[in-house]
């Protein structure tokens, strides 16, 4: 055991303290965050396949074998109504006939929201389902990947514009009212016209999808804890999503990470607006999805970006003269992302040596082709016929802390533990005791350990006071 000098403890104890209680303060303001053990802990799931069969006896054979030495990451689960083993084309949006970009649609009523609008709209006779989502592009960015992944979701179709046409002007008063409260933002960013007289609203950067009913639209991220049921391919989804997740950084791309995410005291950080509905999901799980992920080359995720509806250079639709702008950053920071979560999931031995590291361009610029792209950066904040802001103004101006407060937090955990160790290892130091002062010193450690055992998410607050013994102050064993 070793004990820290009193001249120093003081100091050295507050300081690990007070990081101790920001990184405390930080993972509990933050509940898009969720640590998963490095290790293969945690029950597996249910149905898992070996040699081609269902494991007998479910979970407590999946452990047995797994005892014997079989990775349970290698096991594929048994084909069902959300994931089959055979890759699907990046988007089936063909079968659907969608209406063409700035069609005129009759609207015939509001759907339940589930975290975005969504409404009931007919075509030539033909229902969709309109929505208004900030996370509109992400959308179908997640269902070009999950589809190549063996989700057999239908690929919605984005829209720069489209116009609704209602029956009466209450109908059109209601909507306009009331269509933007679920995204939690301004609906100026999707209204782009009003005509009372011919009752029309025209509304800017919105999906349509196809409303089937028999296959979950995953792709929106909005996942419930119910559809996991212990099914490797539910639990498995959080690892696409956090790929993609751009929403997470407020889209804006400046702000979405090169990095696919953090290590903390050996647990992967899952981060996710809906992560906690993958409290089950283990590193098993997800190293099962990364493997696949990783076997997808530079040119399978252009595909995937690229379907997505990003603005072009220009703000235009992406042509010979306008080529892809925010799309080719994205490229460039999700392949980024890629690498980094084949090291994280220790899959550089298991896939072949040219695809460990998929070349990508952290200093991106593309002003050569007229964009507005410099270094790796955004410098136009929003575009015609774009709800989104792509940066906050100004690259060089500082950024708000609604923008960058999840890449903070983050920061904060993991510097803040790194600061604990490395000050209090600092420290350590042998030193003789009395008796009296071992009982005090082992009666803080052991309220401090009571403290957190009962109260994790809450920092341990002692009264200031003095403490008294010769020759020695203050002083606490550290192990």
């Amino acid at each position: 055991m070793k004990i820290l000098r009193s001249s120093r403890c003081s100091f050295s104890l507050l300081t690990a303290l007070a990081v101790t209680l920001a990184t405390l303060s930080a993972r509990a303001d933050t509940p898009t965050d969720l640590p998963m053990p490095k290790t293969n802990t945690g029950a597996p799931a249910i149905d898992l396949m070996k040699d081609g069969k269902l494991i007998v006896g479910g979970r407590d054979g999946a452990i047995d074998i797994q005892s014997k030495g079989t990775d349970l990451s290698t096991l594929d689960p048994l084909p069902n109504d959300i994931w089959q083993p055979t890759s699907l084309p990046v988007s089936n949006a063909e079968k659907f006939n969608y209406p063409p970009d700035y069609s005129l649609v009759h609207f015939m009523n509001d759907i339940e929201p589930n975290g975005m609008y969504r409404g009931q709209m007919e075509f030539n006779g033909r229902p969709f389902r309109l929505i208004v989502d900030m996370d509109s592009h992400q959308a179908i960015m997640n269902a070009g990947l999950l589809r190549m992944l063996g989700y057999p979701v239908d690929m919605p179709k984005h829209y720069e514009n489209i116009t609704l046409r209602f029956d009466t002007a209450k109908q059109m008063k209601d909507f306009i009212d009331n269509f933007a409260f679920e995204t939690e933002f301004s609906r100026d960013r999707w209204l782009k016209a009003v005509d009372d007289k011919n009752l029309f609203v025209t509304l800017q950067d919105v999906n349509l999808e196809y409303p089937r009913i028999d296959v979950q639209q995953l792709y929106n991220g909005k996942v419930n804890t119910s559809w996991i049921a212990g099914r490797r391919a539910a639990r498995a989804l959080i690892i696409p999503l956090m790929l993609l997740d751009v929403r997470l950084s407020e889209n804006s791309v400046n702000i979405f990470p090169w990095e696919f995410t953090r290590i903390l005291a050996d647990n992967i950080l899952l981060s996710h607006p809906y992560v906690s509905a993958f409290k089950e999901t283990t590193y098993s799980d997800a190293r099962w999805i990364a493997r696949k992920i990783a076997l997808l080359s530079k040119d399978d995720l252009k595909a995937i970006i690229g379907n997505a509806g990003y603005p072009c250079v220009g703000g235009q639709t992406c042509d010979s003269q306008h080529p892809a702008e925010i799309a080719d950053l994205l490229l460039e920071k999700v392949v980024a992302r890629r690498n980094h979560m084949v090291q994280i999931f220790g899959l550089t031995n298991e896939i072949p040596p040219s695809t460990i590291e998929l070349p990508h361009d952290v200093h991106f610029t593309n002003t050569d082709r007229g964009g507005t792209i410099v270094n790796g950066q955004v410098t136009q904040q929003s575009y015609t016929n774009h709800a989104e802001h792509f940066t906050v103004g100004d690259p060089a101006s500082p950024l708000r802390w609604s923008e960058i407060k999840h890449y903070v937090k983050m920061e904060v955990i993991a510097q803040g533990v790194r600061a604990i160790t490395d000050k209090i290892n600092k420290e350590l130091q042998f030193k003789d005791t009395t008796a009296g002062i071992d009982a005090h010193k082992q009666k803080l450690l052991d309220d401090i350990l009571a403290h957190f055992k009962d109260h994790p998410n809450d920092p341990y607050v002692v009264p200031l006071k003095p403490w008294v013994e010769p020759l020695y102050g203050l002083s606490i064993n550290a192990s």
